[in-house]
């Protein structure tokens, strides 16, 4: 039986400099030998910060709709933020930013948050994300303290 990632699960990708600039992109399906996952796809949302909250929630709720509405094997690819600065360097595109947040949800666990800090080693991968459960509704305070 194949995995209905459209009702199972959804992700957004938020990238920030803090209390300057917050980026948003969903994901999409990609299959490809040896792969059968999510990846980054268009469009970015782009909020300068701070933001009330109420751009924030627009932000959020219409990157989670996009969410599969292009297949991901239509996709750059580079990570769709990386084009969106023309970087091709992962390392110069982690030290851009302060965090890489991630919210998904799943039918089971509802909303959570990963939260992954740069760090510039090597080929400058993220760290080991700390993960926070929302549950059934997004906590858009926290979020708002986390990027302002």
């Amino acid at each position: 039986m194949e995995y209905d990632y459209k009702s199972m699960y959804k992700a957004i990708y938020l990238h920030f400099e803090k209390s300057k600039r917050l980026f948003l992109n969903p994901i999409g399906r990609l299959i490809a030998p040896g792969w059968d996952g999510t990846v980054a796809i268009p469009p970015v949302i782009e909020l300068e910060l701070p933001c009330e909250k109420e751009s924030l929630v627009k932000a959020i709720q219409e990157t989670f709709d996009n969410c599969y509405k292009l297949d991901g094997n239509c996709a750059p690819k580079e990570c769709t933020i990386e084009n969106y600065f023309g970087i091709k360097s992962e390392k110069k595109f982690i030290q851009l930013f302060d965090k890489r947040l991630i919210i998904d949800w799943t039918p089971d666990e509802k909303y959570s948050l990963m939260i992954f800090k740069g760090v510039s080693i090597g080929r400058g991968y993220y760290s080991d994300p700390e993960t926070i459960i929302f549950g059934d509704n997004i906590d858009y305070d926290y979020l708002l303290n986390l990027i302002q």
